[in-house]
């Protein structure tokens, strides 16, 4: 079957807010402050081969993808330190019996952050010896006891130095030895999605006269893959650093976790009923929030089941305008709203209530998302980035597995450009919903927003910002 290239908006090219000359400032969270320049992206080609992609009123799992900038930004310095062997040696933290020679052992260390499985650690003065297996933490070895040296018990604070490597036979190469060192800020996402078939489906599948019917599905399956798997990491990652088997290892702060951290005072928890009229206000603030460049962007709003059950009644309650509501296979129901002025458009995602209970965010989570609030910085060369292997008499860099497979990868930054142009609310649920009837002219001044206000609608008394 062959596969035709679609030829519409990719969710890899998002359209960009800024334009191709506009410049922005973006702060990598847990990095330096970045200048960037915002850039229309090109529309991603996956190797030399053409892609079938979901049509995009069909794929609204990139509502936020699809509406994110791409910028190139500035990270902090990377330091590549001189090669010397005692940045690789190690110091007992713990005791250790070292069992007899083939037995596993677990060594705990300082810090075992340059050292890679198939290295040679070796205690002196007693000298036995141990072949690394693993390195599961930057705090602990997992190794195997060699050598012919008799086995004594080990006391702690000894120094275990590293004396080479050891490969078995017809082993695979090794990976290139990376040091590590504290200048390296930079905390980037590396995602891969793939998809592989076996020689055996492939067989069955020419018997059965399938031609490439699979490949031809399965690879813009992997891509649309690939996009939600970027998508949900933007909301929900979470910055962490380490050393992963001598490798590193990274992730940094999606929207709610850079909500947590420099917008604390967005994270609301709606004790008592609310209206259209009080959605309304928050609605208008955070429309007002002048992200990058001044620019105002349309509010999207995601929401578990909870919060979007009380958005459907909220709107029969109070008259509110909903302008058209749709659904696809992939997981998100939507509804346009006029809401204080705006039009925002409402998400029910049915992976948001998983998602949410992982995040510790109780049931009713609404989380309020200003598109020009956030970019991505992807790295050179590392956009859609795809590889293939065939072990079914191909050419295969896979160690001549019998399997035909591709990946594609994509490595990036997320720049948190205005992270309180953003907000969570937790707590809406149908209970929660006011009839119109009761609202009363009180109530429907003030912020909502703790430590924030609109002068024209009046303040909270002690907002302390006007």
């Amino acid at each position: 079957m062959a596969l035709e290239k679609y030829t519409g908006a990719n969710p890899f090219a998002p359209w960009n807010p800024l334009g191709a000359n506009e410049s922005s400032q973006a702060t990598i969270i847990h990095s330096q402050l970045a200048k960037g320049h915002g850039r229309v992206a090109k529309e991603m080609c996956v190797g030399t081969k053409a892609l079938q992609l979901a049509q995009r009123p069909q794929a609204l799992i990139y509502a936020m993808l699809d509406r994110l900038a791409t910028e190139s930004a500035s990270c902090a310095r990377v330091i590549y330190p001189a090669i010397t062997t005692s940045t690789l040696n190690q110091r007992l933290t713990k005791p250790v019996d070292c069992g007899s020679p083939g037995d596993l052992v677990t060594l705990h260390v300082v810090n075992s952050a340059g050292l890679q499985p198939q290295d040679l650690l070796t205690v002196a003065p007693y000298g036995e010896q141990f072949w690394i297996v693993s390195v599961p933490t930057n705090s602990s070895i997992d190794a195997m006891r060699v050598g012919n040296f008799p086995s004594m018990p080990i006391p702690a604070h000894k120094i275990l130095a590293h004396t080479g490597n050891a490969v078995a036979e017809g082993s695979m190469r090794r990976l290139g030895r990376f040091h590590f060192n504290a200048e390296y800020k930079s905390q980037s996402f590396i995602v891969r999605n793939g998809w592989s078939e076996t020689g055996t489906v492939a067989a069955l599948r020419s018997k059965e006269g399938c031609g490439d019917l699979v490949m031809s599905n399965d690879r813009p399956g992997m891509i649309m893959d690939h996009a939600m798997d970027i998508n949900k990491i933007i909301l929900y990652g979470q910055s962490f650093r380490s050393m992963q088997n001598g490798m590193p290892f990274s992730m940094g702060d999606g929207i709610i976790s850079a909500v947590r951290l420099c917008a604390p005072q967005n994270m609301i928890n709606i004790a008592g009923p609310i209206d259209l009229k009080i959605l309304g206000r928050l609605v208008q603030q955070l429309s007002k929030v002048p992200a990058a460049g001044g620019i105002e962007n349309k509010l999207q709003v995601y929401c578990d089941y909870t919060s979007w059950e009380a958005w459907q009644l909220l709107g029969e309650t109070n008259n509110g305008i909903q302008i058209n509501q749709g659904t696809n296979t992939i997981g998100l129901v939507f509804s346009n709203f006029v809401i204080g002025g705006s039009t925002i458009e409402v998400f029910y995602d049915k992976g948001m209530d998983e998602n949410a209970a992982a995040e510790g965010i109780s049931d009713g989570f609404m989380f309020f998302f200003n598109p020009a609030s956030v970019a991505i910085d992807y790295m050179p060369g590392r956009r859609g980035q795809t590889s293939s292997y065939d072990g079914m008499g191909g050419n295969s860099d896979f160690n001549s597995a019998d399997i035909k497979a591709e990946s594609i990868l994509s490595e990036f930054h997320i720049l948190h450009k205005a992270p309180h142009a953003n907000g969570i609310l937790t707590g809406f649920n149908c209970n929660m919903v006011k009839p119109k009837a009761l609202l009363t002219i009180a109530e429907s001044k003030g912020s909502y927003f703790r430590g924030s206000c609109d002068p024209e609608q009046g303040m909270e008394p002690g907002c302390g910002n006007c």
